[in-house]
């Protein structure tokens, strides 16, 4: 067995200015390495269990389903997360 790892980039978009109103997330890049962190958006890992030999005759597909309550709590846990790490970035403005 075999374990293909990836990542995807999140990246939101928000019609106000106080990031309240979420309309879309984007999946901006993908990579096989693990990324730098971000200061925009989050990074997901992606690990999925190949048996050997799948990739002979099969090119597996995912989908995968969001909810936008579960999405705008993910980005929000990040961006207070962020913010505590690096501060919010407002004294960059200046």
């Amino acid at each position: 067995m075999a374990v293909a790892r990836f990542y995807v980039h999140l990246v939101p978009d928000f019609t106000d200015q106080q990031h309240t109103k979420l309309t879309k997330v984007r999946a901006t890049e993908i990579r096989q390495r693990m990324p730098p962190p971000d200061t925009v958006g989050m990074w997901i890992e992606i690990n999925i269990e190949v048996p050997d030999g799948v990739f002979k005759s099969l090119v597996p597909r995912m989908n995968a389903r969001l909810n936008e309550k579960a999405i705008e709590a993910m980005l929000a846990e990040s961006s207070d997360l962020h913010a505590r790490v690096v501060g919010t970035g407002t004294d960059l403005d200046a």
